[in-house]
């Protein structure tokens, strides 16, 4: 199948791909690459790539992270000239959960919510039995975390949110 990008971006194109990143936690603008805008986030591991055929749609997002592409359970559209995997979305609400969702694994996948916990507790005291239940819960709570944005909010064996 073929895939027609708009290059460069036009400025209805471009605000809409850009106000999603935006509202979904890729606030780092890392330039244009041809039709695709590269974002990324201070706490979701890899960098999105955002591109379309027109303001109207298809839209289309680039996953450099192989962890979110493995677990992502959506048929891949291609794969872009600089090694990402594409997806293709018909509507711009798709799109935005399809963002929503890879920036909710690539912040809990393995590694990011160990990273994180360390991060937290950075300089906190642990030496009385108190500041050690301190930090223990304050990794309690980002394992939780991390496990509901996996599992996005729904209970692994069931599917109940």
């Amino acid at each position: 199948m073929t895939h027609f990008f708009e290059i460069p971006p036009s400025f209805v194109l471009r605000n809409d791909l850009l106000k999603a990143a935006d509202d979904l936690g890729y606030r780092i603008d890392k330039g244009l690459n041809g039709a695709w805008h590269q974002r990324q986030s201070t706490t979701s591991r890899g960098s999105i790539y955002l591109a379309g055929a027109g303001s109207t749609g298809p839209w289309y997002l680039a996953l450099e992270n192989k962890a979110v592409v493995a677990e992502f359970n959506l048929e891949p559209a291609g794969n872009t000239k600089f090694g990402c995997t594409f997806y293709q979305f018909e509507t711009l609400e798709r799109l935005r959960a399809a963002i929503d969702r890879s920036y909710k694994l690539g912040a809990s996948l393995p590694s990011a919510p160990l990273d994180a916990y360390r991060k937290a507790i950075e300089g906190k005291p642990q030496n009385t039995e108190v500041e050690r239940l301190i930090v223990q819960r304050i990794g309690q709570a980002q394992f939780r975390t991390a496990l509901l944005d996996y599992w996005d909010g729904r209970c692994c064996v069931t599917g109940i949110e």
